[in-house]
């Protein structure tokens, strides 16, 4: 028998005691004031809402440990759990989060992870749908002994705590991949790519706006571009859902073709397709293939998603006059100035910048197996037997 076996039979052998959370917990909801954007002075103290850290601000209206939980009804996870988030410190905290302090007989830690376990789906209501406060407070929370609580949090914190570190490899990763493809992707950083005046070039020089209508009998899939990196086709077009089975306007997007909404364009939403399977998108988006033998369609959307390729994306935007929209039309894009080096470094630089991203994508993997893994065991040791008072 484990330990917290042991420590339940000894301490609650009849089950467990539910009690509302308001009376397991200081709420302190009416000590919270919102503050515009346009009214907060930056510094150094966190601003929370409804999921987290929403800026800086120069003071603080709360100091000490709290746990926070979403109050809007639009932050609700899938599977109808709240947002909670830990805070320590000095802090300020708007109207859309719920704010709690610890009160004895019960661990703030141990309300912090049973408050993810509660589905309040069906206790968001209202015209702006939110999780009020009567319902807040009446949550029912299960109160073993502390001797419980102190274990459970005990092991349910060792999950947390690899995340934690999980989380920030995946931050220095990130920002290790960013710094080098920036760096090689400099326009003035000529050496890296062994560059000279002439190997620079309008993506029009490469590249071909492509048109092809869907014959009807091909490319039954219908695809939207959504943001990602380089990683797998899957995480760059996803299943859209196509409203008439005559699809014959859509455009016929081919491997290594690119796509891009040019009312949405921005570093994350362009992309290439990996499939060798032929797919089709709304005729809305632009469509255009690269000439292979000049241009590698990862080497291009590595230097697309570099500091200087975004640059170029977002100042040659073009505003809709009257409406403050802005769009990047293929005719505009195609004067974008790209470096164009031979294949082989072409090739060099890909490999590895794919490196950095397939050990990124390894520990996003893995990160992945901890979240679920805590979720699975978090629900198993906070279901408990409920004692008839």
């Amino acid at each position: 028998m484990g330990k917290l076996e042991q420590l339940i039979k000894n301490y609650c052998p009849d089950g467990v005691e539910y009690k509302s959370l308001e009376s397991c917990c200081v709420v302190l909801d009416k000590l919270r004031k919102p503050v515009t954007k346009g009214a907060r002075e930056k510094g150094e103290y966190p601003y929370y809402g409804a999921n987290g850290i929403q800026d800086y601000v120069s003071s603080y209206i709360f100091d000490g440990t709290f746990v926070l939980v979403g109050e809007d009804g639009s932050v609700v996870n899938e599977n109808g759990n709240p947002i909670v988030n830990w805070a320590e410190g000095k802090i300020w905290v708007n109207n859309h989060a719920h704010i709690i302090a610890e009160k004895g007989g019960v661990s703030l830690r141990y309300l912090f992870h049973f408050l993810k376990t509660i589905n309040v789906r069906d206790l968001i209501h209202g015209n702006i749908p939110k999780l009020t406060q009567g319902d807040f407070k009446n949550l029912q929370i299960a109160v073993p002994p502390l001797p419980v609580q102190e274990e459970i949090v005990r092991i349910l914190d060792t999950f947390t705590e690899l995340e934690a570190e999980l989380e920030a490899e995946l931050e220095a990763r990130k920002k290790q991949y960013e710094y080098y493809r920036d760096l090689i992707m400099s326009c003035e950083n000529n050496k890296t790519l062994l560059l000279n005046k002439g190997d620079y070039k309008k993506i029009g020089e490469i590249a071909k706006n492509e048109r092809t209508r869907n014959k009807g009998q091909l490319c039954k899939r219908a695809f939207s571009i959504t943001k990602g990196g380089l990683v797998s086709t899957s995480s760059y077009f996803k299943d859209a859902k196509v409203t008439s089975e005559d699809t014959s306007n859509y455009l016929i997007v081919k491997k290594d073709w690119f796509v891009y909404s040019p009312s949405r364009i921005d570093v994350g939403s362009i992309n290439f397709l990996r499939e060798d399977e032929d797919v089709i998108v709304s005729p809305m988006n632009v469509v255009f293939s690269v000439d292979n033998s000049q241009m590698m369609s990862a080497f291009l959307l590595y230097f697309l998603s570099s500091r200087e390729g975004s640059w170029q994306i977002l100042s040659n935007r073009q505003g809709i006059e009257g409406t403050g929209r802005k769009l990047l039309p293929f005719e505009t894009f195609s004067k974008i100035t790209i470096p164009v080096p031979p294949l082989p470094i072409q090739k060099k630089v890909v490999m590895i910048l794919d490196t950095f991203k397939e050990l990124e994508t390894e520990l996003e993997n893995n990160l992945e197996r901890r979240k679920t893994q805590y979720e699975y065991y978090r629900d198993k040791l906070l279901t408990f037997k409920r004692k008839e008072v």
